[in-house]
Parts: structure tokens; sequence; C-alpha cells
């Protein structure tokens, strides 16, 4: 029996050590100054005595300290003390530390290593981890393979610390046999998130070659996935004995793994091999999903009578044809996404981005390999009725299949603000295959006339404008459904060809979504088009052109959607309490009916759990159904944005800046995420990321009221209280709520009561939250209380992160605020 040789590298999960404390600390041993030595080198020996706790012997060194085996004289338990040594680190350095404190802090599991204290002596400050007795899992390797229901059951503990891991928002980035600890009563540990870091967060470089996977090497964005491939190899080496990738093959290109045979699980072989692909989202999705899979596998094997047989593997044969399409592929989607990384950055770390003349749209830059990556951007489909007086039917069409191709597991496709925006533009396929990072487009037109309908489809390959795929429909009305779901299924068969390879989930049937009916069919669309025009008098025109459709049709599940949606905004702009109750309520019950009509139908899940936790503060059910609608449709923006809100309501902004991302990356000229990026950012403290957010909402939507008062809180924020009154009157008429916190600034006392009052007159019934945004502004804690009770009855839910009440949040009323919303307490 050995003692852990090498927990110098540990980063553990905490237990009792709260997290503040934590960060704090290590924060101000990162920040402390050079220092020529440390007086923990003089009083580092065995008998010494550190508070409570007796060094024994020393177990290992690293870049941030010893460790050593002690004991807890008060306790009587054996620890693993970690003295740290202050002011010796490289910036990188530093910012592992913080991270490491930033997912030491979050993680609490039995499969991470524990950590039972942080603190201060006169040598410095120490950590204090659980000690652990056993090897690590390199070391049970260098003897060979696993058996393997023992490597089944070392690869479900793994997982079940690396799904808790990404559920709180953290990445390991470094798993590999070292930083797998099998304890000698049988408990798995991971160790090591000092490598790991929470998710918006400045990456670093790090991470062991024949673990990282492609992205990972390629310095380009990662996310669970990465994980999942280095798990991927983990398994693949428990069960073989072998490395997948070796060598240089494995810091250059990890190309295909050889099969694993697995006898007794066959699909077991097929899931590593789907967890070691080049390609992120042919991957499982996150720790969850494999943990699923894997648990699945070792339970079936428990069950058989005998032991099976030895794993093999063998080279993949290929014929020359699939190895260069192969090949392709990989140096394509690699180049993708280096492409992505260097939009990411240029946008989200303050860069301007290149303005393009004429259009107003920041498109993405060009990406050489964006032909050869599952993607596409389905454009509004040209109306060439008789009458030109069909519009909202095409473009409801085009809608429709986007919203098919949407739910493809698998395939990226750019959100409808990003596709439509260059509806009317004429401009050509390939620039617009660059300008939103797409390797295809899906075109077309729709005459209708009368009864019939003929549509017409073209998927080109948007690098050098050719078509891929062309068919003409000509059918009654009655058969439109039939002609969506062929178009969609056509378009996810030639894209499968394409890339010598299955998407990860055929089209799903459409059936949910039709109606019988013609007239419900065209009142839908109609609906559609006048929710977009973004009025309050069409929101009511939208109202009731669903209003139709359900008349004709009740079982028409979309469009009870859709209604539950428009409902919001119409009670949202309601002058009479009541009735804005009467259609809150209306929205829900519309969500709840849609649902139970098509329990998979993911716009309902969206709006229902955004109704969930904007208005029923019910946050467990709304992050059900939005995590929900994210899995049905991950190329929905409006999913993400409002999942990502969820999260930062609850507190979790790491996260949520996650879905920020996401909602931006898949719909990239939708203002609206881009708007609620940067107010996240805002309230992260990355004022010069919240800048380029709003600026990049700004330059896509000129007229933008919510990115023009991203800007001025910025301005604020930085203390520059002149440019956020100029931005206050740029709108005629003036916007109240900056003129009155941008009077406060720069103090007009007069000029911002006048501003408050009217704003209180205009808007008092539908926007308390603004009106208790500027009494926090002002100090005013007591009528910043009393409105914020009021906004209970309306739509509040950013109180966590909003940086307007950041002023509130050490008051003794803010805890009875939080219990009021059901938040957990700060």
């Amino acid at each position: 029996m050995s003692r852990l040789d090498d927990q110098v590298n540990e980063s553990p999960g905490t237990g009792g050590v709260r997290p503040g404390e934590l960060s704090a600390l290590l924060q101000e041993i990162a920040r402390s100054p050079a220092e020529p030595g440390s007086s923990w080198d003089r009083s580092l020996r065995p008998a010494a005595v550190i508070g409570r706790f007796e060094l024994e012997r020393e177990l290992g060194r690293g870049g941030f300290g010893v460790v050593w085996e002690a004991r807890d004289r008060e306790l009587g338990r054996r620890v693993a003390f970690k003295a740290v040594l202050p002011g010796r680190h490289h910036p990188s350095q530093e910012e592992r530390l913080l991270l490491e404190a930033e997912a030491a802090a979050r993680l609490s599991h039995p499969n991470i290593v524990t950590l039972h204290e942080a603190g201060r002596s006169e040598h410095g400050p120490y950590l204090v981890f659980e000690l652990l007795e056993g090897k690590t899992l390199a070391r049970r390797l260098a003897e060979g393979a696993l058996p393997q229901r023992e490597a089944l059951r070392v690869g479900v503990e793994i997982a079940k610390a690396v799904a808790y891991a990404h559920a709180h928002g953290v990445v390991h980035r470094d798993l590999k046999p070292e930083n797998v600890f099998l304890c000698d009563d049988g408990r798995v540990k991971v160790l090591d998130f000092g490598l790991a870091h929470a998710f918006g967060r400045r990456r670093f470089d790090g991470g062991t070659p024949a673990y990282m996977a492609p992205e990972q090497a390629a310095g380009a964005p990662e996310d669970e996935r990465t994980d999942v491939f280095a798990l991927g190899v983990l398994l693949f080496t428990m069960l073989s004995g072998t490395l997948p990738f070796e060598g240089e093959r494995a810091r250059r290109s990890h190309g295909r793994a050889p099969v694993l045979e697995v006898p007794g699980a066959p699909a077991l072989g097929e899931l590593v091999a789907r967890m070691l692909s080049d390609a992120p989202v042919a991957r499982p999705r996150d720790g969850t999903e494999v943990l699923s899979a894997l648990s699945s596998f070792a339970a079936e094997m428990d069950r058989a009578p005998s032991s099976p047989g030895p794993v093999r593997t063998r080279s993949r044969l290929r014929s020359s044809r699939e190895i260069w399409i192969a090949g392709a592929v990989a140096a394509s989607v690699a180049v993708a996404v280096a492409g992505a990384w260097l939009v990411r950055h240029r946008v989200l770390d303050g860069a301007r981005p290149e303005t393009v003349h004429g259009g107003g749209e920041i498109p993405a830059p060009p990406s050489p390999g964006a032909a050869a990556s599952p993607s596409i951007a389905v454009l509004p489909f040209a109306d060439v009725s008789p009458g030109k007086d069909q519009e909202y039917f095409s473009d409801g069409i085009a809608d429709e299949i986007l919203t098919a191709l949407a739910e493809v597991k698998g395939l990226r496709v750019i959100g409808r603000a990003s596709s439509f925006s260059f509806k009317g533009r004429n401009e050509d396929l390939r620039t617009i295959g660059r300008r939103l990072d797409v390797a295809n487009t899906l075109e077309g037109s729709v005459r209708k006339e009368g009864q019939r309908v003929r549509i017409t489809a073209d998927l080109v390959n948007a690098a050098d404008g050719s078509r891929m795929w062309s068919k003409t429909f000509d059918k009654e009305l009655t058969g439109i459904f039939a002609v969506q779901e062929e178009i969609a299924r056509a378009v996810v068969a030639e894209l499968e060809v394409k890339l010598a390879s299955k998407l990860v989930k055929a089209v799903p049937p459409t059936a949910e979504r039709r109606t019988t009916s013609p007239e419900a069919f065209t009142q839908y669309l109609l609906g559609k088009q006048l929710w977009q025009r973004n009025t309050a008098r069409d929101f009511r025109l939208s109202m009731q052109a669903y209003e139709k459709a359900l008349a004709v049709d009740p079982g028409y599940a979309p469009a009870r959607a859709q209604l539950a949606t428009v409902l919001r905004a119409v009670a949202y702009g309601e002058t009479d309490p009541a009735s804005a109750a009467s259609f809150r309520r209306r929205a829900l019950e519309e969500a709840e009916r849609a649902l139970a009509l098509a329990p998979d139908l993911a716009e309902a899940r969206s709006i229902r759990g955004f109704l969930r936790f904007a208005w029923l503060r019910d946050w467990t059910g709304a992050f059900a159904d939005l995590r929900r609608a994210v899995e049905l449709s991950p190329s929905d923006s409006p999913s993400h944005r409002r999942l990502g809100t969820l999260l930062a309501s609850q507190g979790r902004l790491a996260e949520a800046l996650l879905e920020l991302e996401n909602a931006t990356r898949v719909d990239p000229l939708d203002p609206v995420s881009w708007n609620s990026l940067g107010d996240l950012q805002s309230s992260a403290g990355r004022i010069d990321l919240a800048r380029a957010a709003h600026a990049r909402a700004l330059e896509i939507s000129p007229g933008s009221e919510d990115a023009n008062q991203g800007l001025a809180i910025c301005d604020l924020l930085e203390n520059r209280s002149e440019d956020a009154l100029a931005r206050a009157t740029l709108r005629d008429p003036p916007d109240l709520f900056l003129l009155a916190i941008a009077h406060h600034a720069r103090g007009n006392a007069r000029e911002s009561r006048r501003a408050l009052d009217q704003l209180i007159r205009n808007h008092g019934h539908n926007s308390a939250e603004d009106i208790a945004k500027v009494y926090s502004w002002r100090g005013d804690a007591d009528r910043a209380f009393e409105w914020l009770d009021r906004a209970l009855d309306q739509e509040l839910w950013d109180v966590k992160f909003s940086v307007s009440f950041r002023g509130l949040r050490t008051d003794r009323r803010w805890g009875e605020l939080l219990r009021k919303m059901n938040l957990p307490p700060d």
C-alpha cells in the first residue's frame, strides 16, 4: 500500500469551505508581490506544527507549493497539507491558481478529491485536502489493461465526477491517468482541477497531448466535449491497454481511432469511437450523456453469466476515396473551429469587428473551411405569387424548414434573425456563406395561387455557389407539410453524403407540428410574420391571427406555443394591472396546452420555461423546460438566451455566459442575444467585453435601445457620466431611465428627479424594476425595495446579476427579497 505521491497536483471539491473565502484567499496569493524566499522553506520539517496540523512527511512538490502528510491534532485525522508559495508565479500560473480556486470552491462530490480547509499562518497560506491511500490509474495501467468489468466500473465513477463538474459549469481540461486515483477502499477520485476553467473565464494553455481533443490542441474554443474526448481515451486505454493515438500523431491530428471490439458489448466500442471523434458535434454532449450510457453497459455486463472474452483492437480499413474525404473534412473542421475562435476573440476581447459597407451588419470573417463543416443557413424564400402578396407565406415556409433542421443534432443551423437579415439584399450566396460562416445555404421560392402551392428549393455549396440539390414541388395546400419534411430530409441526406458520415439525428417527424387545415396554417404563418414586426399594434394582430388558427384547429400545438409568446408581450404593454394579469394567465395556459398536445415541442418548452421563471419564480421547473428545449432544438437562439438568463438569475454567471455565447454563435446577427451577453459581461466586471457585445448589437441594429442603454451603463461604471448622459438623449423621446441615473451621476439632482417622476408616471404600471434601479443608483434603498416589491407582480428575475442593484446587497432586506423570489441566498 502506498499513499498518494503526487497529491501536489490536486485541485479539490469543497468540504465545508466557503467559495468566496477560498477565492479571495487564492486571489490574494496570486497577486502578492514577488519574494526572494519564503519562510515555508525553514518551517516545513517533520514534527513541525502549523496551526492545528502536525507535519509528518513530505509527499511531493509542484509549481505552487509543497504537500506534506500531516495530522489534524484536533480532529485526529490524517490530511494532505499543501503549503502555497506566494509571489513566484508567471501571469498564466496566476490565472491557473485563480481558476483552481473557482473550480475548487464549486465542486463537492464523492468522486472529486475533497478540500477540508483553506487558511493562513505566519509562514504563508495553506490548503488542507483529504489524504488518499492507493495509487493513480497511471500506475495501474503500467501493469496492463483492466478487466472489462473493472474498466467499466472505473469509467462510470470518472464519468460521475465529470458529469457533476459539467452540470456546475466546469470543464476539467486535463483528464489523464495521473489525475485519476484508485483508492484502496474501491473509491475512484478525480484530481487536479488546476487546469479546469470556469465557463466565461480566460483560458490558458495546458493539457496532455495524448489526451487532448483536436480543438484543444489547436487552441480553439472548448466545452464539455473536450472532457468527453479525454474520457474516451481513458476508456480505450483501460479496456485495451494501449493508447488510441500515440507519438507525434497525437500532437498533430488524432485521425481515426482503431476499432475497439468489446465482446458482449459491441455498442461500447461504438460509444468510445463517438467520444474520440475529431468533430466535437459528433461526440456525446457532456459527461451526463456518457454516464448514462456507461451505467447501462456496466449493468448489462454485471448480468452476464460469465466473464467476457478479451478486448481487441483493429485498424480501420478505408478506401482511398474515404481517406481523402476524411482528411479533407478533418482539415476543414480544424480551420472552421479556428475561424470561430478568431470571431469570438475579435468581438469578445474588445477588438472592433470590421464593418461591411452597405449592409450595416457585422458579419463573421471568412472561414475557408466552412464548406466542409456541418452547417447551414435557411434564407427567406422568395414570393413569386401572381399578386406578390404572399410574403408572409413564403417567409413562413422557410421558417418552418429552418425549425425542422434546427432539431437535427450535429447540424449547426443559423438562427432566423441572421438568415433573414439578408432578405431583399440580393447578396451573392458565397458572400452570405462567408458572412454567416456556414458551409451551405438553402434558398427557394414559393408561388401560391388559390389552394395550390409550388415550392422550389435549392441547396447550395456556399464555398463555390454550386447547387448540390434542387427540386420543385407542386402540391395542394393540404400537402404542404409533407413538402417541408421532404425538403428537410433531402438537405440532411445531401450533407451526410458530403461529410461521408451520418449526422447524429435524422430529421424528426413533423406530425406534432401539423394541422389538417390549410386555413389554420395560413393564419399561423401570418401570425409569425406580424410578430416579427415587433410593434404593440402588430402584437395584437399576431395574437388575433393565432386565435383564428386555433378556432379552426384547436389541436394545433405550434399555434398555441406562439400564442403564448405573443400574449406575454401583450401583457407587458397593458396599462391596466388586472388586464395584464389576465393576459399572463392566458399565456401560461396556452403554453401548458401546447405541451399537453406535443410534449417534445421545443418552442413550447422554451416559452413555458421563460414564463415559469419570469412570473412564477419556479426556477426548477423553468430549468427543466429550458434544458429540454435546448436538447430538442440545439440551434434555437432564444432557448439558449433564456437558459442563460435563468442561470444568471441563480448566480451561476459563468454557465450563463456560455449559454449566451451559444446564442450568439447560432444566431450571430441577432442583437437581442448580443445585448444580453453584454449585460452579463458588465455584471462579471468585464467592461471592455460588455462594450464590444453592445457595440456589436448596435451595429447590427442601429436603433437598438437596449444596446444604447448597455453602453451607457458601461460609461457609468467607468465614471464617464457625461457620455452616459449624451446616450440618454440620443432618442426622441429620451431614455428616462438613463436620464435619471446619468443626471444623478453628474450631480444634477433636479433633472434626475424630473426624469424619475416622468418614468413613474409613464411606466410605473409595467417597469417597476427600472424605477427600483434608479432609486438604487441614487442610494435610496427604502424606495428601491418598495418598488422591487411592486415588481414582484410584474416581470422580475435579474436582481442577482444586475449591476444596478449592487448597492442593495448588504441591506438586511436583500435576503428577504431573494426569499420572496425563491432564489438562493448570496
